[in-house]
């Protein structure tokens, strides 16, 4: 085996292992397609990469996410050699050569179509998404390349059967029942999953906590359902900023916790202050009201993972430990630890 081959074995698993932490059986289908798209744009030389999600019993695309602007004339229904072997045949789609396949994609893609695989993701018996890649070089793809979009294929579909066998308890006792992010007890378990997987592959890691600075004065002043409503605002603020791969929690009360995989301290620190300034944006109910400054603002610390750690939680302390400091010096900042 060479060294480009090698490398690029390592890469195939660093791809299904990050997959593999990102998904759970509360899957959304957003954020999950541009994870998808995310990873095999990543390693597979493709042009054009989207994720439909499809009626199975008629093939009618019912949403589109990826490249856009590589198929900016997709219609409301497949072509039929794609509906007849990838729908209703469960059958992945490889072709190197400017066959039938690639001619019909050829006709809604803003430049000509040579190269293609296209994987179905199915629950029980009915195909719910279609993965689809494209390039126009000859034969760009290799079977290695096929495989991987399969194996990331299989790993949806598998989580989200399982996201519909689970009892309904299950997905509220990850979740936080007023923001709808994970609330704590979640973030306690994927924090030891990152940990081990960023010590074992010697990958970044870092950890935001984020408090809203005098919140409470702000619940004194407007109220508790004023308040809730802050909340909600900032979760979605907090969410939106970042990386569908990264994992935002209530970590209690007006405490937020981001967990940011393959991340240094300085990429960390720069998303820090992207989220500094979008809340500072945001303009909340009453604000100008009770917050001093007239804004209602945020601090944030950081920490990284460091091989001295001894456990998952001394990560979470010294992004506590950051936090402190940050509220300390002012308020309204991101310091590191």
């Amino acid at each position: 085996m060479t060294d480009e081959q090698l490398e690029k074995r390592l890469k195939v698993l660093s791809v299904i292992t990050r997959v593999h932490h990102m998904l759970n059986p509360l899957v959304e289908e957003v954020p999950l397609a541009r994870m998808l798209i995310r990873e095999i744009v990543s390693i597979v030389p493709c042009e054009g990469c989207i994720v439909m999600l499809v009626d199975g019993t008629n093939g009618k695309v019912l949403a589109v996410k990826g490249t856009l602007r590589a198929f900016p004339g997709m219609p409301l229904n497949l072509p039929e050699l794609i509906l007849s072997l990838c729908v209703r045949g469960f059958q992945s789609i490889f072709t190197g050569e400017n066959d039938s396949i690639a001619l019909a994609l050829s006709e809604i893609s803003a430049s000509p179509v040579n190269s293609v695989i296209c994987c179905p993701i199915w629950v029980k018996d009915s195909v719910q998404a279609i993965i689809l890649t494209t390039s126009g070089r000859k034969n760009a793809f290799s079977r290695e390349d096929l495989q991987l979009v399969e194996m990331l294929a299989r790993q949806v579909s598998m989580a989200l059967e399982v996201a519909l066998t689970l009892p309904s308890h299950t997905f509220t006792s990850i979740r936080d029942s007023l923001t709808g992010l994970f609330n704590r007890r979640k973030y306690e378990i994927d924090i030891e999953a990152e940990v081990a997987w960023a010590e074992r592959f010697n990958r970044a890691l870092s950890v935001m906590m984020v408090d809203i600075d005098h919140f409470s004065i702000y619940n004194k002043v407007h109220g508790k359902e004023k308040g809730d409503a802050v909340l909600k605002d900032l979760g979605y603020t907090l969410y939106s900023s970042v990386r569908a791969l990264d994992g935002v929690y209530r970590y209690g009360g007006e405490e937020f916790t981001i967990v940011l995989p393959n991340t240094t301290i300085e990429h960390a620190t720069t998303v820090g202050t992207r989220i500094l300034h979008s809340v500072e944006e945001t303009k909340f109910n009453g604000e100008e009201i009770s917050q001093p400054g007239k804004i209602l603002s945020v601090s944030i610390g950081i920490a990284s993972f460091s091989l001295n750690m001894e456990s998952p939680m001394d990560l979470t302390k010294a992004a506590e430990e950051a936090l402190t400091k940050a509220k300390l010096n002012g308020r309204n900042q991101v310091q590191l630890l």
